[in-house]
């Protein structure tokens, strides 16, 4: 094994050099996760065999919630459907992968079994090992929304599609469903009722927009009703799920939630996705809400790569995720980091796992291993500590955890790179590598060992584990 010491002056001017302080910390990791839409309310019902003889449901889950056989995805994001009834949904979609099922039926009564695929999946991943469980809509069930679909009217403006007159009776709907589940045992930690509120939601998939005001006073209506029921100890309100970080939008909603008496004395973690967010934009948000609202950490709650490229199941969109994972927990000090649909029938680089809808056949991506190669290593209650990393094409995070650290390191480059690591007091004892012939795979470290340091293969995500 290597023991780490001060970089050696003589290091080759094209070697990647690491330094780690432990001295400085960061935020504390509060865990990864996944979500559940739309693919549980069909995947979950998948029950015939794959080629191993596993039930295809089965094989799924485990790769992507086991601890042993898959990646062990910390946090599963559940999704409350908006299409009520067990018929045909309302609404303009682009398939029926894009509305989910609720807790209504076709009279109107409250029915917990409705969503039983999806229940499934969710119930797996909790014996899986997960332990916090989001519930999060995307719109109100169509039965109270202003023209019966989980989505807004073609339009030139932005409208909302929730009347104020309907704000309680959401409320309740989804309070009800939390209770219930919590009594069934379901980790449920947080809500969050609104999504994306700065968009104009008219068609292809569940949404509903709301201006500012709207949205401080629905979340208001929730917080009430939450202090009501004695739920505000047990279950947290999640604000406020922006479509992205930084620009007009994200700071005319944020500070709408912040300039009410209310919402500002509650609010602990601002949450936003990180679609159409440069690291630019980025860094000047954390550096805007580090001046103005430094007591507030950051969550990112969805992401995947919004590009019309066609399936990858490569390195190639593997690397930008990578990529995009280490600028989220460095450069806004993400305190957890979500990521979109985990299983998609889609023709995008979405998926962890793609899926066929009419055969059952499951496809595993790069992605999924190298997500593992953050999410079997970094858990929660783990403390980011300060790390630089100089060198080109190449990305890291570095976190602590008592006497170990666990650094993930993104080379993007076409060629083997030597990176030099500067740890005084620690030793190399672990090396797991996701690259176009490896999954996740623990290494012989001796082999990828220099003198210095590591030997980053090309295209690759490295996690070294180091010990104390």
């Amino acid at each position: 094994m290597l023991t780490l010491s001060s970089c050696k002056s003589d290091i080759p001017e094209n070697t990647a050099k690491l330094t780690i302080d432990t001295s400085v910390k960061h935020q504390t990791f509060e865990g990864f996760g996944a979500s559940s839409a739309w693919w549980s309310q069909d995947v979950g019902g998948w029950t015939e065999k794959d080629e191993d003889g596993v039930p295809v449901r089965e094989a799924i889950m485990e790769l992507l919630y086991g601890q042993n056989k898959g990646i062990g995805i910390q946090l599963y994001r559940y999704n409350l459907g908006a299409g009520t009834g067990t018929g045909e949904k309302s609404g303009t979609f682009e398939n029926y992968w894009r509305s989910g099922q609720s807790f209504i039926d076709d009279n109107g009564n409250i029915d917990y079994t409705l969503d039983a695929n999806a229940l499934w999946c969710l119930n797996r991943a909790i014996e899986l090992g997960v332990k916090d469980v989001v519930f999060f809509s995307n719109s109100a069930p169509d039965t109270m929304t202003l023209n019966g679909m989980p989505h807004g009217n073609v339009s030139k403006k932005k409208k909302t599609n929730l009347s104020p007159d309907n704000y309680q009776e959401f409320a309740d709907y989804v309070l009800d469903a939390v209770e219930y589940f919590l009594s069934k045992g379901v980790p449920i930690t947080e809500i969050s009722p609104i999504n994306e509120p700065q968009w104009k939601w008219q068609g292809g998939q569940e949404g509903c927009h709301f201006e500012p005001d709207e949205m401080v006073a629905l979340y208001k209506v929730f917080y009430n009703e939450m202090e009501k029921r004695g739920l505000l100890d047990k279950v947290s309100l999640g604000l406020f799920e922006s479509g992205q970080w930084g620009g007009s939008d994200f700071k005319k909603w944020f500070k709408a939630i912040m300039e009410d008496e209310t919402l500002s004395q509650y609010i602990t973690t601002v949450q936003s996705h990180s679609y159409n967010s440069s690291e630019e934009d980025k860094a000047k948000t954390a550096e805007w809400l580090d001046k103005n609202y430094p007591d507030l950490k950051r969550s990112c709650t969805e992401w995947t790569e919004m590009e019309n490229l066609g399936k990858d199941i490569g390195m190639d969109s593997a690397l930008d995720m990578a990529n995009m994972i280490c600028t989220d927990l460095t450069t806004l000090d993400a305190v957890s980091w979500s990521y979109w649909i985990a299983v998609s029938c889609y023709d995008w680089r979405d998926g962890l796992i793609y899926v066929d809808t009419d055969s059952h056949e499951y496809t595993v991506t790069k992605r999924l291993y190298e997500y593992g190669n953050f999410t079997k290593f970094i858990k929660p209650g783990y403390v980011r500590v300060e790390s630089t990393l100089e060198g080109s094409d190449v990305k890291s995070v570095t976190f602590e955890n008592g006497d170990e650290l666990v650094t993930v390191v993104v080379n993007s480059s076409l060629s083997y790179k030597d990176m030099a690591i500067n740890a005084e007091g620690y030793t190399v004892s672990e090396l797991h590598l996701t690259d176009e012939t490896n999954n996740l795979k623990k290494l012989n470290a001796e082999k990828y060992l220099t003198e210095s340091g590591v030997n980053l293969p090309p295209r690759s995500v490295m996690t070294i584990v180091m010990s104390k």
